[in-house]
């Protein structure tokens, strides 16, 4: 077996004898030192090697590029951080997942922003739908996408880059709250949750919907594959009476609004474990007058939940991404 290359200069005062040596790297690894640094040694000779600490991995300079010594994939962008025997990057703003060694494939949760919910045109912050969740897509094996499909495949990514959109949460208005935004990451699109209904007659198709209006006009669609339908609202003949739909979830159709004030719940979300930590996203906002408190509140940041009615606004996206640990 071939000894590993260790220049002279990164060797100790300890002296290496011969039965310091190991039978895998050659060296025993307590006996000597190497640099380490946020970017590779200038003038560097084939043969010589540093630690990463960006990547937090051994580098090789092979007399043309700086190798990963212990193969597999290395990459940066967003937050990284380890979880079990994975490596995780989280975006939860607009960037760039860059593959810098190797090539592996991918498992990822990308989630759209959530939609807003509205206020009455007149401007009373009454009556409306939730916002629907974003769209929530997963490749993470053993998991789901929204709308009860299945996780997509894994995808394989070699040195380059994959730029990440976060989309933001969708913005409060009158009669129909803004839909979120779409992320994207992988060639993979999540769709933004619809913005809540109030008085008007319109919908708001998005990722998973939005809730409906206290008129009880028809909550907007779920798209196929990332989240549910919002559920509709109940117009009991006065608008201090009526009562709007919860706003779609990637795990449930929203509820709809009655004439006691309850079950305009927003659709459940659907739990991811990818971080090493079961975290729940893309819930559907509560429709006003809805027996499940939170009213006017916005979605979480970085959940991809749908707002509580009225005139909140929804929560932004997220993208994770993991892989094997070298």
């Amino acid at each position: 077996m071939a000894l590993t290359r260790i220049k002279s200069s990164n060797i100790t005062d300890d002296a290496v004898g011969a039965d310091q040596l190991n039978a895998n790297t050659g060296i025993k690894s307590d006996r000597f030192s190497m640099p380490s640094s946020a970017s590779a040694p200038s003038s560097p000779s084939a043969g010589d090697q540093y630690w990463d600490t960006v990547e937090d991995a051994l580098k090789i300079y092979t007399g043309t590029s700086w190798l990963n010594a212990a193969g597999g994939l290395s990459a940066i962008g967003g937050t990284k951080s380890l979880a079990g025997n994975y490596t995780v990057h989280t975006f939860t703003s607009s960037g760039t997942f860059e593959v810098t060694n190797g090539s592996a494939n991918v498992e990822f949760i990308i989630v759209a922003g959530g939609g807003g919910s509205a206020r009455r045109a007149s401007g009373t912050a009454l009556y409306s739908g939730g916002g629907g969740a974003g769209g929530y897509i997963s490749s993470v094996s053993g998991e789901n996408s929204g709308g009860g499909t299945s996780a997509i495949s894994a995808y394989n990514v070699s040195v380059g880059s994959y730029s990440i959109v976060i989309g933001a949460g969708g913005s409060p208005a009158n009669s129909i709250a803004n839909n979120g935004g779409n992320t994207t990451a992988f060639g993979y699109t999540a769709i933004g949750g619809g913005g809540g209904q109030s008085d008007t007659t319109g919908n708001s198709p998005g990722g998973s919907g939005a809730g409906g209006g206290y008129s009880g006009y028809n909550p907007g669609a779920g798209t196929a594959g990332q989240g549910h339908a919002g559920g509709g609202g109940f117009y009991k003949g006065v608008y201090s009476t009526s009562y709007g739909g919860g706003g779609g979830g990637a795990g449930a159709v929203g509820g709809t609004g009655t004439n006691s004030g309850g079950t305009g719940i927003g659709g459940s979300g659907v739990s991811s474990a990818i971080t090493g930590s079961s975290i729940t996203y893309a819930r559907g906002g509560n429709g006003h007058g809805n027996l499940g408190g939170g009213q006017g509140s916005s979605g979480t940041a970085n959940t991809g939940n749908g707002a509580n009615a009225s005139n909140a606004s929804g929560g932004s996206g997220i993208v994770i991404i993991r892989y094997l640990t070298p």
